[in-house]
């Protein structure tokens, strides 16, 4: 008995003894992340870090954090940052959202404020922190654009996973319920928009993808972006490549069911003031003069020579798919 006394005593300290080493070192790769932003010359802070969860877990909350790319103009900030992760399976993150946060970039800021806003990242340890797979899951989610109401959803997902066969490609999918926005209010309550992706990308999404450059895109294949929007249905698919510069060439298929009002709003939304109505206008009457059966809209999409063009008609800029 003694001796089963004994072991139990030393099999504790042991563990206590990994716990406060791992739970430094924790602490330690955090700060260390922290300091190397600020020597690269972003501004990245916050007011206090704690490591708690003993005896299984690493715990830990970064509070009042700010985290910004002072150059590119793309920041977080947020009253709190948590993480948890069991403290044998470090590789296995989960992170915890608070209910109000802004995202923020060259152009503009986002309040986002959610019921519930959850993640999960698994990477691969032996190779600088590969990320093998992460999604995010959110409830309840209202983003305000400078002050305006931009978009709510209902439910909001998002996956990655690595394509092992595939080194630096990744498979993408989305989902988003109960959309509502000023130009498409949830007024049937069916709006909704999901996706399938696979992306090529320069280098792997690491560790050094954080503190280094960021990785950039090389292709996108869309195998299928649907939705209903009102009662406008929608399907986009295609491939394009991405140049070193971020502008994409290939061509893509969109397909509109209810299409006139639905059109006229996704050209204001992606080109804004760059576009007139009346130049809207007379791109929603060409596409129907040309690509339209009835309330049924089947429209070919070319990306070339840095222009989108619906046929022959250049409608605009191509947008830049890199991170700034």
């Amino acid at each position: 008995m003694k001796r089963l006394l004994a072991l139990i005593i030393i099999t504790a300290s042991l563990w206590a003894g990994y716990w406060v080493v791992g739970s430094r070192a924790v602490a330690q790769a955090y700060i260390a992340y922290f300091a190397a932003q600020d020597d690269r010359g972003w501004s990245a802070n916050y007011t206090d870090l704690e490591v708690t969860g003993f005896p299984n877990r690493f715990d830990v909350m970064l509070s009042d954090v700010f985290i910004a790319d002072t150059q590119g103009g793309l920041g977080w900030e947020a009253p709190f940052f948590q993480t948890l992760s069991l403290s044998y399976k470090p590789q296995h993150i989960i992170a915890a959202f608070p209910n109000e946060h802004f995202l923020f970039t060259p152009q503009t800021e986002y309040r986002i404020r959610n019921e519930k806003l959850q993640a999960s990242l698994v990477v691969n340890l032996r190779q600088n922190g590969a990320v093998r797979r992460s999604n995010l899951h959110g409830t309840g989610v209202t983003i305000d654009r400078d002050t305006a109401p931009f978009a709510q959803f209902d439910e909001v997902f998002a996956a990655i996973h690595d394509i092992e066969a595939a080194p630096h490609s990744y498979k993408i999918n989305l989902r988003a319920l109960g959309l509502n926005t000023p130009d498409f209010p949830n007024t049937t309550g069916n709006n909704h928009i999901q996706g399938d992706i696979e992306i090529d990308l320069d280098r792997p999404l690491d560790k050094a993808a954080l503190s280094e450059a960021r990785p950039k895109m090389t292709r996108m294949s869309l195998k299928t972006i649907s939705g209903t929007l009102g009662a406008t249905e929608f399907l986009l698919a295609g491939d394009v490549t991405v140049d070193h510069s971020g502008i994409p060439e290939g061509a893509l298929q969109l397909r509109l069911v209810n299409w006139r009002t639905a059109l006229d709003r996704m050209l204001e939304q992606i080109f804004g003031a760059t576009m007139a109505a009346e130049t809207r206008t007379q791109i929603v009457a060409a596409a129907g003069m040309f690509f339209a059966d009835g309330e049924t809209l089947d429209l070919p999409i070319d990306l070339r020579g840095g222009n989108v063009y619906l046929g022959p008609l250049n409608i605009g800029a191509a947008p830049n798919l890199h991170l700034p």
